[in-house]
């Protein structure tokens, strides 16, 4: 929801605060804040998704497995060449 609607909207904006700036129709203290909404919309994105990265490793410690299906596949061939030997 984030990347989808409100980090566009929030470039959107600041787009329109600087190409007002530059035409003369707007003024600096808009554009500045603009481009400040722009980047804490981006630290939300990268906060959300550092959570859910550490939601993701907490569930896997919980159920003490991968839940990424590359993961499992990875070590499950692992263990099956370690048992060969």
């Amino acid at each position: 929801m984030i990347r989808d609607r409100d980090l566009p909207a929030a470039q959107a904006l600041a787009n329109v605060a600087k190409r007002a700036l530059k035409a003369g129709e707007g003024d600096q203290p808009d554009a500045l804040l603009a481009e400040a909404a722009l980047l804490e919309t981006e630290l939300i994105r990268i906060e959300a998704q550092a959570n859910a990265l550490a939601a993701l490793v907490d569930l896997e410690d919980a159920l003490r497995e991968s839940v990424l299906p590359q993961d499992m596949l990875t070590l499950r061939t692992e263990i099956q060449l370690r048992s060969r030997r």
